[in-house]
């Protein structure tokens, strides 16, 4: 004999068992904490200014989206005696190389890449 509302609850639960499989392996954030080296950073100015060219990465990373719990990139503490960046970010949407690439540009050297311009003359001409 068919019983519809048992086939239907049995669909149901494996459905249920079938997404709660699928979704417990794809990670969704991988939030890792790196120091980078910003030569030239001496002064809240020049951190001001990496703030600044860090919010033009794409997805806007120091920004927060409508439903995130927290930026995807975040400024934990700055060394300016060291010249020294400590972060937390998610991997899964920035890369170390593309955050070197920002300071770079900006005109601060990073171990990767040197400085294309002398800090406090980005967008000089």
């Amino acid at each position: 004999m068919f019983y519809p509302m048992k086939s239907a609850r049995i669909l149901l639960a494996l459905t249920a068992l079938g997404c709660s499989l699928f979704f417990a392996g794809c990670r969704v954030r991988d939030v890792r904490e790196a120091t980078i080296r910003a030569e030239g950073m001496r002064t809240e100015a020049d951190l001001a200014k990496i703030e600044k060219a860090l919010r033009r990465l794409p997805d806007g990373p120091l920004t927060n989206r409508p439903g995130e719990q927290e930026q995807c990139l975040k400024i934990l503490e700055a060394d300016f005696a060291k010249e020294t960046l400590r972060i937390r970010y998610d991997s899964m949407k920035v890369g170390i190389a593309n955050l070197e690439s920002v300071l770079s540009e900006a005109g601060y050297g990073t171990e990767k890449f040197p400085a294309r311009t002398t800090p406090g003359t980005a967008g000089r001409p």
